[in-house]
């Protein structure tokens, strides 16, 4: 079952799945961001979120800025 499979994968990992899903979406999320010419909004739901607002608050959460900011320091601009 999905509650089964969340509760192991925690105790092998350390981790709950929802978090590394969401880890594995920024980390291609970061990689886009730097890589292509893709708007924010297109990056997000590429990257499997299901709306902005949520991946701006996510990304906000894991990586102390926005993707928009992450985005201009990427891209060597302060």
């Amino acid at each position: 079952s999905p509650a089964h499979f969340s509760h192991v994968f925690k105790q092998g990992t350390g981790i709950p799945f929802t978090r590394y899903v969401q880890r594995v979406r920024l980390d291609e999320a970061k990689r886009l961001l730097t890589r292509s010419e893709k708007s924010i909004s297109e990056i997000c739901f590429a990257c499997g979120f299901n709306s902005l607002a949520n991946f701006i608050r996510v990304f906000r959460a894991l990586e102390q800025m926005t993707p928009g900011r992450f985005k201009v320091m990427s891209s060597g601009h302060p």
